[in-house]
């Protein structure tokens, strides 16, 4: 595996990665049905483009073992592993940084990276990263974020929104 800058190079057994993801399998198949030199020529698996090499390293280790251990200021990082996670159809592990990320949203510490979270939240379509996220800022003090917050609640039609609206949804 490499990150698309080249700053991270690990190796990685093609068992383990395209059990991992279904991206990598589908990448990987082609190559396994390839001859032998070329499959050695293209047996680098480059990551999408959110991977650092902190992402890339806990990628592996999510990988390997199933587990998550983030860094104590974690916030970033998280956000970029689950764009990769989501880019690679990594769905456990996209519901395990999501679900970090919603319980770090209610921290007040985290309150600058609350926009931030918001969009990855609406891009990636992520309902309970965003109701987490929502919620924080409609209790902080960003009156220009929280207009933004409260003008796509009332535009939605999704039934899904109007429940976090109105406080009823309480399953995901």
């Amino acid at each position: 595996m490499v990150t698309e800058d080249g700053a991270f190079t690990a190796p990685g057994h093609r068992l383990v990665l395209a059990a991992g993801s279904s991206v990598l399998r589908t990448s990987m198949s082609s190559r396994w049905s390839a001859s032998s030199a070329e499959a050695a020529a293209t047996a680098q698996v480059t990551l999408p483009a959110a991977a650092s090499a902190d992402e890339a390293t806990l990628l592996l280790n999510w990988l390997y073992t199933g587990a998550l251990s983030l860094p104590r200021a974690f916030v970033t990082t998280a956000a970029r592993l689950l764009q990769v996670a989501h880019e690679l159809q990594i769905a456990p592990l996209v519901s395990v940084c999501e679900a970090r990320l919603a319980k770090a949203a209610a921290d007040e510490e985290n309150a600058p990276s609350l926009e931030g979270l918001l969009d990855l939240a609406e891009s990636l379509e992520l309902d309970k990263l965003g109701a987490e996220v929502s919620r924080a800022i409609l209790s902080g003090s960003d009156d220009e974020l929280q207009q933004r917050v409260l003008a796509a609640w009332s535009n939605s039609n999704d039934e899904k929104w109007k429940e976090i609206r109105d406080g009823t949804r309480r399953t995901w």
